[in-house]
């Protein structure tokens, strides 16, 4: 669950649409008492505001997080962990990888699923 602009299906879906569904599914989870693992794909801020909006029981995964450190201790600071992908091994990746050095571990997760970001994996060097 959760609201990504980088895919072109996904963001062809109206931004409203998104949000209402991933409220319903908050709703869900909080109606069931069930931790939730939320896909955030530059979309923290709409992510954020439905996530405080929906209250919840601040249990879970904030998926694929690409923000900077501000924006994973405001996640942190209503209860979520932080999980971060590969692509934090990219010289590029300055933001993620101050994240990394910064976020409590005991909130941290490193993520081995999203082999598919990873451009070593897609025939190119890193």
């Amino acid at each position: 669950m959760g609201r990504n602009r980088t895919r072109p299906l996904l963001a062809s879906l109206a931004t409203q649409t998104q949000l209402e569904v991933f409220e319903q599914q908050m709703d869900m989870a909080n109606h069931l008492g069930l931790p939730v693992i939320v896909h955030s794909r530059e979309a923290n801020d709409e992510v954020l505001r439905v996530l405080k909006k929906r209250g919840g029981s601040g249990k879970g995964v904030i998926h694929c997080f690409s923000g900077n450190y501000d924006m994973a201790m405001a996640f942190i600071d209503i209860g979520y962990l932080i999980s971060i992908p590969g692509t934090v091994t990219y010289k590029n990746a300055s933001v993620t990888q101050d994240v990394a050095r910064k976020v409590p571990l005991e909130r941290l997760l490193v993520e081995t699923d999203a082999l598919s970001l990873l451009r070593s994996l897609q025939g190119e060097t890193k």
